[in-house]
């Protein structure tokens, strides 16, 4: 948990971007957002388009495996 004390004289902005430039050095709202979207599941439409791309990979994997034995 990051903290930051209000000292007298010091504006609100100031305070701001102190918890702010602690925050960045922490490094915390990245790593949140990281695995946020590693336990995210895949939407119906994701799912479908990552088969048709591994289904167009796998064809033509297979077809220049076919043309690779064909020339030795």
């Amino acid at each position: 948990m990051i903290l930051v004390k209000r000292r007298p004289g010091d504006s609100n902005l100031k305070v701001y971007t102190v918890f702010n430039q602690r925050t960045r050095k922490a490094n915390t709202k990245t790593r949140y957002t990281k695995i946020q979207t590693q336990t995210k599941p895949l939407s119906h439409h994701k799912k479908k388009q990552k088969a048709i791309k591994k289904a167009a990979y796998l064809q033509q994997k297979e077809i220049t495996d076919r043309l690779d034995r064909n020339k030795f």
